[in-house]
């Protein structure tokens, strides 16, 4: 029994035996099918992931590419140079008070920034960064528009810079000096717009300014000015001591500058000069605006107007415009400095600059590119030159363009203080602003109309910076 049990028992796990092998046999191609299958799932899914991964960092970078090229366009950094005084030959390079504070400070004070990323990430959120493509308008447009699609961002008179060092007051729109703030670097080519308060028998020392384009707006009291380009002063006073206005003078004087005189320095390759206030009583008030010229290593130049109060109650009063040759004019050319809107002011830059004091409830209209709104848009004019590539020369009241940029002007409104408060005005029927308020104005064109309602109990003096 013993021996059939065993050969019953040897018969009966033969098949078991093989039976077991055939099931591995069976078994192991399907798991070796799975762990492929599992292992080209990781590796999509690994492929998936990196693409992600890639994606997002283009995104990112194409981000902060935007962004460095919206804050070159809209805000560029203009940090102050380290050498706190650069040499000027045969040109005395001492500095004024507020200047030297500024450049004393401004370094340090940039030094305590966040980084690139976050200078970036603060200038896309300033509201001079972020203006929509502007609305493409015809050049033969006979009919200006109203400039209701303009963008208008206030820039209230309590959020500006402040300094008050005594013999000296002054609210900065743009960083300058002290004040630093990424977002207000500035607008377009519209560098500084300082007011200012100076004290009686203090001022602004000898000093150098080098390529950039520097006016004086004389609001009140008087501001004497000399420079190292001219010799002696003789004629700022009159026989019985009393300061004399730039009208009675030749423009190459020293002079004593008062209400609607306009003093106008190109700093080019380097000159100095000094602003001071002589009068023993009296504090002058005035507007020091600086704009970035259209190329550096220009002859350094002296122009000073006066114009008319009557004339700027009736409308607004073109006061500096464009050099008539532009970019490449010659060195006769820059003599002659003809500009060009006849009887303003001529700049190295693609901008105008006009004045207007407008009564309570009166309204004055600005035409973007072109002057007071009382004629028809450039491009009407038949034949010529439609796109005003040949720089038009710019007539006042007919309507002819000044400028070389029609699309995507930068147009800043400033209200100085000069009312006590009671200067008022509406923007275009939709932004008020105060005394010492100002509005950025973007996505407009050449010809389009920009109106200013005095909407308050005093008369409200505007101040137009029509650039590119």
């Amino acid at each position: 029994m013993s021996c059939l049990e065993d050969s019953a028992s040897s018969l009966t796990s033969t098949p078991r035996s093989s039976t077991k092998t055939f099931q591995k046999s069976i078994a192991r191609p399907t798991t070796a099918t799975t762990v492929s299958a599992k292992t080209d799932q990781r590796k999509r899914l690994k492929s998936k992931s990196q693409f992600v991964r890639k994606a997002f960092c283009a995104f990112i970078a194409i981000v902060l590419a935007l962004l460095l090229v919206s804050s070159s366009r809209g805000a560029i950094n203009v940090e102050p140079s380290h050498n706190n005084n650069p040499p000027l030959s045969g040109i005395n390079s001492s500095v004024s008070k507020e200047e030297s504070f500024m450049l004393r400070n401004a370094a340090s004070t940039a030094s305590s920034k966040p980084g690139i990323i976050a200078s970036v990430l603060s200038l896309s959120k300033s509201p001079l960064l972020n203006p929509q493509s502007p609305r493409t308008m015809s050049s033969t447009t006979a009919a200006a528009a109203a400039a209701t699609h303009a963008k208008i961002v206030p820039r209230r008179s309590s959020e500006r810079g402040h300094a008050d060092h005594g013999w000296l007051n002054s609210y900065h729109t743009f960083s300058f000096a002290g004040y630093f703030d990424p977002a207000y670097m500035h607008f377009g080519s519209l560098r500084v717009l300082n007011e200012d308060r100076v004290a009686p028998q203090s001022g602004f020392p000898t000093h150098p300014h080098r390529d950039a384009e520097i006016f004086s707006y004389i609001l009140s009291g008087t501001l004497t000015h000399r420079d190292s380009m001219t010799s002696g002063g003789a004629g700022t006073q009159d026989d019985n001591n009393n300061a004399q206005s730039l009208s009675s003078l030749g423009k190459d004087k020293y002079y004593n500058m008062q209400r609607n005189d306009v003093q106008f320095t190109t700093g080019g390759t380097g000159i100095a000069h000094s602003e001071m206030n002589e009068d023993v009583q009296r504090e002058v008030h005035f507007l020091q605006i600086w704009v970035l010229p259209w190329r550096k290593g220009l002859p350094p130049t002296y122009h000073t107007m006066t114009f008319d109060e009557a004339a700027k109650r009736e409308k607004f009063v073109t006061l500096i415009s464009p050099l008539k040759a532009g970019v490449a004019a010659t060195r006769d050319q820059e003599k002659e400095a003809r500009p060009s809107v006849e009887g303003t002011i001529p700049i190295h830059a693609d901008m105008l600059v006009a004045a207007g004091i407008v009564a309570p409830r009166g309204v004055f209209r600005w035409r973007v590119g072109v002057g007071d709104a009382s004629g028809t848009v450039a491009g009407s004019n038949p034949g010529g030159d439609p796109e005003g590539k040949e720089g038009n020369e710019g007539k006042e009241g007919k309507g002819e363009v000044a400028i070389r940029s029609r699309q995507n002007r930068h147009v800043y409104v400033h209200i100085p203080q000069t009312a006590n408060g009671g200067a008022r005005v509406r923007i275009d029927g939709r932004q008020e602003l105060g005394e010492g308020d100002g509005a950025f104005v973007t996505l407009v064109n050449a010809g389009d109309v920009l109106s200013v309602e005095s909407i308050g109990t005093g008369e409200a003096e505007v101040i137009i910076m029509d650039g590119e």
